[in-house]
């Protein structure tokens, strides 16, 4: 990437002595030319005039994000603590700040897709968050089609502490698996199916599930179209992965 005047420039290919680098947005079609050490030689063609205005808040962002990174591979400093201390530093605008909130604070190299394998690392985001004296309670949690971690956020974010009772219980367990297996009955059967799910656990169990099915029936009830796929040739996107 190459910033001049505020705009944001993407190599597009170069020579020996001379780098071509095009408007990063691609509405644009600004085309200039530097030398090998990116100092800014000439325009190509006669588009001169950007189509929009500059992009100071992604420049903000860019250098901030920049610094922490140099940091975090010579620093061994908390990378928290670098965030924060680079943020402070940085003395960034307000538009800066809220874009800069989609930087990712967690990696994680997981073994397998399991369930159980997210609801560990749920549980662990849950944990760590208490020493730093934050609460780990998101209000939106967006991900690719990954149908074990949809599993374990339901458990553990919509329902906090049932995932050990959904290992450990083996009734609870059944109830939970008979309530995703209703994207599989025919449609039409599912509003007169879904009242019995559950009907053969002991009232501690069912307590224990009251939140989870107010949840399942308040909210994904009322959109059943959306996630049964009783109809559909190909139920999963497995062939497509």
């Amino acid at each position: 990437m190459l910033v001049i005047d505020g705009f944001e420039f993407q190599s597009k290919n170069s020579a020996k002595t001379i780098e071509i680098w095009r408007c990063a947005n691609r509405d644009c079609g600004v085309i200039l030319h530097t030398n090998i050490h990116d100092e800014f030689l000439r325009y190509s063609g006669k588009g001169t005039e950007h189509c929009h205005l500059p992009s100071t808040v992604r420049v903000e962002v860019r250098n901030v994000k920049q610094l922490m990174q140099e940091r975090a591979r010579n620093d061994l400093a908390p990378l928290q603590q670098i965030v924060e201390q680079e943020v402070r530093k940085a003395l960034l605008t307000a538009e800066a700040l809220a874009l800069l909130a989609s930087l990712p604070v967690v990696y994680a190299l997981l073994s397998d897709r399991f369930a159980s394998t997210y609801v560990y690392l749920i549980n662990v985001l849950f944990t760590e968050a208490a020493p730093l004296n934050k609460k780990f309670e998101p209000s939106l949690i967006m991900s690719d089609f990954e149908p074990a971690l949809a599993k374990a956020i339901m458990l553990e974010v919509q329902s906090p502490g049932l995932s050990s009772t959904y290992l450990d219980n083996v009734m609870i367990c059944s109830t939970v698996r008979q309530m995703m297996a209703l994207a599989l009955v025919p449609e039409q059967f599912v509003p007169s199916l879904f009242p019995h799910i559950g009907e053969d656990l002991d009232d501690p169990d069912r307590d224990e599930l009251s939140d989870l099915f107010k949840y399942f029936d308040g909210y994904w009830m009322r959109q059943i179209p959306i996630w049964n796929v009783s109809s559909l040739c190909q139920r999963t996107n497995n062939t497509c992965e």
